[in-house]
């Protein structure tokens, strides 16, 4: 949630939560201000840097990792390669889509579909895939030990209440 609060493109924060939900040790609900019928290059990345941002501050806060973060590694991980394959947005790779469209997806797994490119082309989208979320989590690890003082304010009040409002969030950078 701070993260975000801290990033340019990215939708504002509606809910915080400690509640668990499933696999979820909590969730942050996002709110976007308007229906959005196309997303930009800034917004996906925006996303990117809050899906790292857990991860990142077990290791800011706490010194250690752990698997929480694993659905949000996957989601991180399928937008960056997303961005790089099918939206054109790695300047390395260009405006070019790479992949077959003729893949189904079932259970969470891809059937069908082929790999049009080369093996040289899979090792630069390998690498651009790496280098936007390795790029993100650096951003949203800095952004946690700059804006360490709002990450302290929000555990407080998650701990007294455990569901913070927008109201209550924004309150917190009201000063």
């Amino acid at each position: 949630a701070v993260v975000a609060k801290f990033t340019e493109g990215s939708d504002p924060v509606e809910q915080v939560s400690i509640i668990s939900r499933g696999m979820s040790g909590g969730v942050t609900v996002y709110l976007p201000e308007k229906e959005k019928v196309f997303l930009y290059k800034k917004q996906l990345l925006a996303w990117l840097r809050t899906g790292v941002a857990g991860r990142a501050s077990e290791e800011v806060f706490l010194g250690d990792i752990s698997t929480g973060a694993s659905n949000d590694i996957e989601q991180v991980t399928q937008t960056a390669k997303e961005m790089v394959t099918q939206y054109g947005m790695s300047e390395k790779l260009g405006l070019i889509k790479y992949g077959d469209m003729e893949e189904t997806q079932h259970l969470g797994y891809t059937y069908g579909g082929g790999k049009d490119y080369s093996e040289r082309t899979a090792q630069l989208i390998d690498e651009e895939v790496k280098r936007l979320v390795d790029e993100a989590y650096s951003y949203a690890k800095k952004v946690l030990k700059e804006r360490k003082e709002y990450v302290e304010k929000l555990v407080t009040m998650l701990l007294e209440k455990e569901v913070v409002t927008k109201e209550e969030f924004d309150g917190i950078f009201a000063k």
